[in-house]
């Protein structure tokens, strides 16, 4: 998941070692890792602050017929 505000953006991440703990990194700043409720806290915070979700690009593969 990825917050967005202006050019700044919060990335949120699942740790994949760790069950029920998460990822939080601010631009290019130093990856922390928090516990599922503090995730949740965090994202309502940011969100409360401005930041927004960002919304992901869907692309379409078009299917060639080769017959």
């Amino acid at each position: 998941m990825i917050l967005k505000k202006g050019k700044e953006y919060i990335t949120i991440e699942k740790d994949k070692e760790n069950k029920g703990f998460f990822f939080l990194q601010k631009d290019e700043d130093k990856r922390l890792s928090i516990n599922a409720i503090q995730i949740k806290l965090t994202c309502h915070q940011l969100i409360d602050f401005g930041y927004k979700l960002r919304k992901p690009k869907i692309e379409f593969k078009n299917k060639s017929l080769e017959e």
